[in-house]
């Protein structure tokens, strides 16, 4: 069987002896030494140290107020008398290595007090609680700013450890502290009896306040934890770059920026293994803008993930930090790695327990400071969790379940996120609690993200935050809130829940399946029908109304007149739950407002039904024919001709469009003469009782003028056939028909038995419309071989005349033309049969220059060949 020690409280009140205003407390603590039995009731010497900032002002009385821990009932009532005040000074103003410091000062009273107690099995708990005097304003920490009084408490064990003496810290508030740079503070404490202390940071106490939040100088434990600032808690109070060493009790790392911090140490003392006591000790930290040289390192690295690799560098604010000395030792102090850069990174090749070490400043000033630190390397830690249950005021479980590939998990604590009040304003605080798979209670509905930190037994810690959604209320939802149904026919209700539960509907009159989420329910009157869902205790209430009628309203539009093959929507007023219309196809029959096309006179009869009841009604939809309209056949006339149209209508009215081009808009047959390819419209109109016009269009296309082209004047060879080629056109006539093998095709093989100066060719050019126009070409017929002629100078100044050097083929046709200069350099080239040099090439002219050509030919009976020769360019 568990031995279990409650503890009774000891209240030591500060009050003022003359209150014109108002002193401030910055910290204390509580402790006490056995001093033996006297009348059969153990003596205990209890002191109490408090502190404020210098000058120390008036000192208060103190008095002791004593409460039985289980009962929570007062057990005594004394006052304590002062022992000592002194002032503790720190902070060197002429220290190279420290820029912008402030001084530190704070006064110290001591009093004291004997308190003979019964034994008890329960114990004894000592505290002291500040009746007003209150903490510093604007502490950095706290969400409360101002008026915050203060208890400060320590155990007494019972039973057989009631020989005890607490545990006393000395040391850790007088030390200069610099934002963003290396803090150290030592609260080891020494223990009379030998027990093992462990560190923890914990919450600061509020005191003073009874159950009605009223100042109470004997108000009974348990004491309230004082509200911390965003980003902040009592086991955190100076941020997540500091901690305090669990065995030794120093408090290290980096500080955070300038302000005053509340903190608070807890000292479990152990007996044998088992915790029999616990001792507190409250002081405020200012952090100040100064600037120090400083080799700032965090307490510890944690290597717990998936990375092996560490990056190092200085923390401090890099003040008078010339030189670096970094060194990484491995567990059994063998050198692992050493380097002087301003950062630095390693990668270890194994998990353990490594050592850092930082000297600043070796060698370059005399500002040197050093500091170490640990690296534990045990990646594979992974922190997890799942849970059950999200409604407010009811039970949510949460299930631990990370996993460490190294170690066991052996420490582990969850943050719920959840809100709380305190006095007279609403205040948020974290709900923590150190079991494995714990389950919370929610105060309020909304976002909460919780906190979970692991740890391992090598050390390594991790933390995970996860958003979930706290509901007012289980999700349920109604579908089809309000239902008309036919008396003497049963619906279904339905109900939905995506999480599921358990559902119970009300009235239960004629239904069947009330317990379900889909009943089903006969009224004989107007109904509303209540459901409520119970999904593990979280409740969650809707309703659905169902009407009950003997008859069904429907109410057709009004017979209407449209166009013969229009489409038209019927519509209808109507309650209805179906409809069926006759004369409307198949897909769309049971449409509210079937959409339809009417090439004749219909009646459309719909029948429109709740359940077991019905009505009917009918729309008449006369129809009639569109005016009919014809513009005629599509016209092909050439540029800058007319056309004449010719329509016909049997409408009383019709127009042409558009009639910007035409002689008369309002006849059928009008004359167009358009500039370029036309649709013209004829729209017609009638009074026979359809509201729409009909219209027809007809395209006249206007070719584009004839560009008539016979080739350019040439040389033939006697004997040696020669292809004319003509274009421009669909049908082509060619005179005279000297020499040529035909005169009505595009490309006449001509052929001449003697030599003649010129004969000259009309070639008539029509297009698809039967237009024409001509072309002419001059062929000279000589008795010379076929050859490439090519002009041996040519001046390109644009009078007009041999501006060009272009060859001229003699019973030949040419394969490229081609111009060098006197570098080999090709300036121009050509497969087009007319096309010449100009004398430019890139768009620069020229020079006078002599320059190469060569030509390659082909002759009719398909033989090549290739000249050469020189040209004289002449500006």
């Amino acid at each position: 069987m568990k031995t279990v020690f409650p503890f009774c409280l000891l209240l030591l009140l500060f009050t003022e002896m003359n209150a014109q205003r108002p002193h401030y407390i910055t910290g204390g603590q509580v402790y006490y030494t056995y001093q033996g039995m006297q009348n059969g009731e153990h003596v205990y010497r209890v002191l109490f140290q408090c502190y404020k900032t210098c000058p120390g002002g008036h000192v208060p009385r103190a008095i002791v107020s004593i409460y039985d821990r289980v009962t929570n009932l007062p057990v005594k009532r004394v006052q304590a008398s002062l022992s000592n005040v002194s002032e503790m000074k720190a902070g060197d103003p002429l220290n190279d290595c420290l820029a912008n410091p402030s001084a530190v000062c704070y006064s110290e009273a001591t009093y004291v007090t004997d308190i003979s107690l019964p034994t008890s099995v329960n114990g004894y708990t000592i505290a002291c609680g500040l009746g007003e005097v209150y903490r510093k304003e604007g502490i950095t920490n706290l969400a409360e700013w101002s008026y915050v009084l203060a208890t400060y408490t320590a155990e007494i064990p019972g039973g057989a450890a009631a020989a005890n003496s607490s545990p006393s810290i000395s040391g850790g508030d007088l030390t200069v502290n610099c934002e963003n740079s290396s803090f150290s503070s030592n609260f080891g404490a020494f223990d009379y009896d030998g027990d093992e202390l462990r560190y923890y940071l914990c919450d600061a106490y509020r005191g003073g306040l009874n159950a009605d939040n009223y100042i109470d100088y004997a108000a009974p434990p348990p004491f309230k934890p004082v509200i911390y600032a965003s980003n902040f808690s009592g086991s955190r109070p100076l941020g997540s770059n500091v901690m305090v060493d669990e065995k030794l009790g120093i408090l290290k790392g980096i500080a955070p920026g300038k302000g005053t911090y509340l903190v608070c140490v807890c000292i479990g003392e152990y007996r044998n293994g088992v915790l029999i006591a616990t001792q507190r000790r409250e002081f405020q930290i200012d952090i100040t803008s100064c600037q120090a040289a400083k080799a700032s390192l965090l307490p510890e690295y944690l290597l717990c993930k998936d990375n092996n690799t560490l990056q190092l560098s200085n923390l401090s604010s890099g003040f008078r930090v010339e030189a670096f000395n970094w060194q990484i030792f491995s567990s059994s102090g063998a050198v692992l790695f050493t380097d002087n850069k301003p950062t630095v990174s390693y990668t270890f090749a194994d998990t353990g327990i490594y050592n850092v070490k930082l000297v600043i400043n070796k060698g370059a000033n005399p500002c040197i400071d050093s500091t170490t630190s640990i690296v534990k390397v045990y990646p594979g830690l992974k922190p997890d969790f799942i849970f059950s249950g999200d409604c407010v005021g009811k039970p949510t479980a949460f299930t631990n379940t990370s996993t460490a590939t190294l170690g066991q998990i052996n420490y582990w604590k969850w943050d719920f996120g959840d809100g709380g009040a305190w006095g007279n304003a609403a205040y948020s605080w974290p709900d923590v609690t150190g079991e494995f798979n714990p389950t919370y209670q929610y105060r309020s509905y909304g976002p909460s993200t919780v906190q979970l930190v692991v740890g391992t037994t090598y050390g390594c810690r991790d933390t995970l935050r996860r958003t979930i959604n706290i509901l007012s209320k289980p999700p349920l939802n109604i579908i089809y809130k309000d239902r008309l149904i036919c008396l003497g026919d049963t619906t279904e209700l339905w109900a939905f829940a995506s999480r599921g539960g358990n559902f119970s509907w009300s009235p239960q009159v004629n239904m069947v399946n009330g317990n379900t989420p889909k009943p089903l329910v006969s009224p004989t009157v107007t109904t509303v029908y209540h459901v409520l869902l119970d999904d593990n205790g979280c409740q969650n209430t809707d309703s659905v109304k169902v009407r009950v009628t003997d008859k069904v309203f429907v109410q057709a539009m009004n017979d209407t007149t449209i166009c013969q093959g229009d489409a038209i929507e019927l519509k209808l007023m109507s309650d209805a739950h179906t409809y069926s219309w006759t004369n409307v196809s198949p897909e769309n029959a049971a449409l509210r407002n079937p959409r339809v096309v009417t090439t004749a006179t219909t009646d459309y009869v719909v029948t429109a039904s709740i359940g077991g009841c019905s009505a009917k009604d009918t729309i008449r939809v006369v129809t009639v024919p569109y005016p009919r309209v014809n513009a005629g056949a599509d016209i092909v006339i050439c540029d800058q001709t007319s056309a004449q149209l010719s329509g016909s209508a049997d409408g009383s009215s019709f127009s042409w469009s558009p009639a910007s081009t035409l002689n008369a808009s309002n006849v059928l047959d009008p004359v167009a003469q358009p500039k370029q390819t036309t649709h013209y419209v004829l729209t017609a109109y009638d009074t026979r009782g359809c509201p729409k016009p009909a219209s027809d269009t007809v395209l006249v296309t206007v070719l584009p003028p004839i560009r008539p082209f016979a080739g350019r004047d040439t040389t033939a060879l006697v004997g040696m056939p020669m292809q004319l080629k003509a274009s421009g056109g669909v049908a082509y006539e060619w005179s005279p028909a000297t020499g040529l093998s035909a005169t009505n095709v595009r490309n006449p093989i001509a052929l001449y038995n003697s030599p003649s100066e010129g004969i000259k060719y009309k070639v008539k050019i029509l297009n698809e419309a039967g237009c024409a126009d001509s072309a002419y070409i001059t062929v000279k017929v000589s008795a010379l071989k076929p050859q490439v002629y090519v002009p041996t100078a040519f001046t390109p100044n644009g009078d007009g005349k041999n501006d060009v050097l272009r060859p001229i083929a003699a019973g030949i046709r040419i394969e490229y033309f081609q111009v060098y200069n006197r570098w080999g350099q090709l300036v121009f080239s050509t497969r087009t049969a007319g096309e010449g040099w100009d004398g430019t090439v890139g768009g620069k002219i020229q020079t006078n220059d002599v320059f190469t050509w060569v030509a390659k030919a082909v002759d009719e009976t398909g033989k090549s060949f290739v000249q050469k020769g020189t040209v004289t360019l002449i500006r």
